[in-house]
């Protein structure tokens, strides 16, 4: 297995390729740097930690997952949004406490016993 550092030529064609776009999904840089999508995850992941990219935004891809834009730059991440199951739109999360006598309800009405 090759080692990707910052030198390597692949992550600097993957940090150029997001300089000159501006935006670029994870696809996106596949197809331009002809890089197979298991390196550019990786590529991607390397460069996020050491934030010189950041997530600007998501995109909705089939209609039932959420790919990550990433752009250059160190600034912070935009937060992952949820689907909606009702309205099939993308919300953002609200942060509510589950209270623990409601989530284990279930066990104050047990199932009724079958008659022998």
């Amino acid at each position: 297995m090759s080692r990707i550092t910052m030198k390597s030529k692949k992550s600097q064609l993957v940090l150029q390729t997001i300089k000159d776009e501006g935006t670029a999904t994870s696809r996106q840089l596949v197809e331009r740097t002809c890089i197979s999508k298991p390196m550019v995850g990786l590529i991607l992941r390397m460069l996020h930690a050491t934030e010189l990219i950041h997530v600007s935004g998501y995109v909705m891809t089939n209609g039932c997952s959420v790919t990550r834009v990433f752009s250059y730059g160190k600034n912070e991440d935009v937060l992952r949004p949820i689907r909606v199951k009702k309205a099939g739109s993308i919300a953002f999360p609200e942060v509510s406490k589950i209270r623990c006598d409601v989530a284990a309800s279930w066990l104050f009405n047990a199932l009724p016993r079958r008659a022998a």
